[in-house]
């Protein structure tokens, strides 16, 4: 973790020339490992140059599921990691791992839930970056995060130590439980899906909740401009993003406030969805994932970029706002007797 974490601080300083042979070399080698260790991608690469991997064919979530005993490279059947994913979720326990593989499930916020797994070793990288992404000069000042999500992972214990104290709150929790548990803890850092930050912050407007977190983080939901300004206002700070999903951890909010697709350790290219390219989705290639190989892999989210670089002297690009899924986009017709939508 340690060693990701000095990494992931170094390589935010990159330029560009310097992002794109990085990436090219991760992808590099991603893609041999995958092709030698994952049958479903050896399959579904015959006959593509894979020197050429911003070519290869695409994948989805239900391709993915469909194939998921071949498409991971550690031979975990689908059956048996749903079994351990739904029993986690029924009996609120997510401690039990498979072969040593964290196992979860996505939220399943576009309609379809999806299995991933994720090594020790990976945990350790995700945990090293996102520490140095997020919580800046943590060995000075010590942290305390509250951390709401629909579920708990051994992905995010790893979070927890002597200088980083790291609580999960279940989304299931009733609110008045999760006021009274937060007002004993005294969160530094709050993380939650913006939803559940609305109903925290009436309830700190009306003084049942008392805590005065130095970071507000925004996960799991679409945060719109006009419930960040509301959260801003009652919090007091500035209400920054994470943004991740089951294929990877795609961007991160900086100092400046913008949101950084994290160059390093996602390779992001844009599918169009309006003939402008004003809105885009992502295609995902993960440049560290081996257990579950995350290669040209289309998300289903709609995104709006930015056309600026950051104040902030990064050449990490800008998400400039995350507008939704694309199962949420429907078309139209204005014209009056047309009927048609």
């Amino acid at each position: 973790m340690l060693r990701h974490w000095i990494g992931a601080r170094e390589r935010w300083r990159y330029d560009l020339e310097q992002l794109v042979l990085f990436q090219e070399r991760r992808a590099q080698q991603i893609v041999q490992y995958a092709a030698a260790h994952a049958p479903f991608y050896r399959e579904h690469w015959r006959g593509y140059d894979l020197a050429h991997w911003r070519g290869l064919p695409l994948i989805d979530k239900a391709l993915m599921m469909a194939n998921f005993s071949t498409f991971n490279t550690c031979g975990i059947r689908r059956e048996a990691a749903l079994d351990v994913a739904l029993r986690a979720e029924r009996e609120r326990d997510f401690a039990p791992t498979l072969q040593g593989l964290t196992v979860g499930l996505s939220s399943g916020t576009s309609g379809h839930r999806g299995v991933f797994l994720v090594s020790a070793a990976e945990q350790a990288a995700w945990a090293g970056t996102l520490i140095a992404r997020t919580l800046g000069a943590w060995w000075r000042r010590p942290e305390r995060i509250a951390f709401f999500l629909r579920s708990n992972s051994n992905l995010y214990e790893q979070l927890d130590g002597r200088r980083l104290a790291f609580r999960y709150f279940d989304l299931m929790l009733p609110l008045g439980q999760a006021v009274a548990q937060l007002n004993q803890y005294q969160p530094t850092a709050l993380v939650a899906p913006p939803s559940l930050l609305g109903m925290l912050a009436q309830a700190r407007r009306s003084g049942q909740l008392r805590i005065q977190p130095r970071r507000v983080v925004a996960v799991a939901e679409v945060l719109e401009p006009q419930d960040a300004a509301s959260l801003q206002d009652c919090f007091g700070v500035p209400i920054e993003q994470i943004y991740q999903c089951t294929e990877g951890l795609l961007a991160v909010s900086c100092a400046a406030g913008a949101l950084h697709v994290q160059e390093d350790v996602v390779a992001l290219q844009w599918q169009p969805l309006d003939a402008a390219g004003a809105r885009v989705t992502p295609i995902i290639t993960d440049l560290w994932r081996t257990t579950q190989p995350i290669i040209r892999y289309r998300l289903n989210d709609v995104l709006r970029l930015a056309q600026r670089p950051c104040v902030c002297g990064s050449a990490f690009r800008v998400i400039e706002q995350i507008e939704g899924r694309c199962d949420d986009v429907c078309s139209v017709d204005h014209r009056i007797g047309s009927g048609g939508v």
